[in-house]
């Protein structure tokens, strides 16, 4: 998927707002069938987060970047109101591949479309082409010829968003059969979430799975997962995370549950000298596992995490100065 942040950066540029009343099932619908996992982003609340105004307030470069973005914006009569309030991304799990795509529920009309391709002229070439019946159009960066995506309106308000060696195949798989697996786990997930991730093995990549029971890398032993990322919290800064792992066999499950583990203990390791900080972060942390299966639950309240930075911060300081303080000589050896 080397090419995502350019499709992603076509969505950002060309998509308009989202109908108020469409949600992430809608969208689901149209996932390929043979397609492993989803990555669905609440776009309009990431964009609107008080994370990111602080962000902005604390990060000089990065709010002029931010005020950079919203001027392009403007030349084109368009705001930051305007981007996608839900965007998915469509992922093949197979070794080696870029299957990927990007589904956009947006306002802007082709003929808008091509109004804002035709005021980018300096930037962006564009070619239209009919791929599997549907009318396509092809961009590039002039800058890089070689990187191109295609934008094909599926109906009026849907577009798809892929890699153009992938058109023809998303062209005619998209919106012609529906993914019942991901479809299925998308029920069980928390849509409200800021961002979720939806994954269940496909059959091919079920047959292609090696016969010894333990994986060199367990995570590759998942059949599905349900993972939710969300800011809850009156300001929006708690961090809650919910995950539900469901391996191929006891083994790889066990194995999953013990690095994670791993990783809490390393963590409460860092902040050892303050035991109540490292109960804080035990108790916010709860991994278990029964059978095949790994629940994570994870609640780390703003004040939580501002401790967890301010002793980030301390190290750090104590590490700059340890580096800093001059080297003592040592005392000269004397000679009779």
């Amino acid at each position: 998927m080397k090419k995502m942040l350019i499709l992603l950066s076509v969505v950002l540029l060309f998509a308009g707002g989202c109908c108020n009343n469409c949600q992430a099932e809608d969208l689901i619908n149209y996932v390929p069938a043979d397609t492993d996992g989803v990555v669905a982003v609440d776009a309009e609340r990431l964009i609107n987060l008080s994370h990111l105004q602080d962000l902005r307030k604390e990060n000089a470069d990065f709010n002029g970047q931010w005020l950079t973005f919203e001027s392009e914006l403007k030349k084109y009569g368009l705001k930051t109101s305007d981007l996608p309030s839900k965007i998915m991304v469509f992922f093949k799990s197979e070794a080696g591949t870029q299957n990927a795509g990007i589904l956009a529920l947006t306002k802007i009309t082709e003929a808008k479309l091509v109004n804002l391709f035709e005021l980018n002229k300096d930037k962006l070439s564009y070619t239209v082409k009919i791929i599997a019946g549907r009318k396509s159009y092809v961009i590039a960066k002039k800058a890089k010829k070689d990187d191109k995506a295609v934008i094909t309106y599926i109906k009026p308000n849907l577009a798809l968003i892929c890699d153009e060696d992938k058109a023809e195949y998303f062209c005619k798989a998209v919106g012609k059969s529906k993914n019942e697996k991901l479809i299925a786990a998308n029920k069980k997930a928390d849509q409200k979430a800021l961002m979720y991730i939806l994954y269940a093995k496909g059959a091919k990549a079920a047959k292609a799975a090696p016969a010894a029971p333990m994986s060199k890398n367990p995570i590759d032993s998942l059949e599905s997962a349900i993972v939710a990322l969300d800011l809850v919290g009156k300001s929006q800064k708690d961090i809650n995370l919910k995950a539900d792992l469901n391996c191929t066999d006891v083994q790889n499950a066990s194995q999953i549950e013990m690095q994670l583990k791993t990783l809490v203990m390393i963590m409460t390791m860092q902040v050892a000298q303050d035991p109540k900080l490292s109960k804080s972060i035990t108790e916010a942390v709860v991994i278990n596992r029964k059978d095949k299966s790994v629940k994570i639950n994870i609640s780390i309240s703003e004040t939580l995490l501002t401790q967890i930075k301010a002793v980030a911060e301390a190290k750090k300081k104590q590490a700059l100065a340890a580096r800093a303080a001059p080297v003592k000589a040592a005392p000269a050896k004397v000679t009779k």
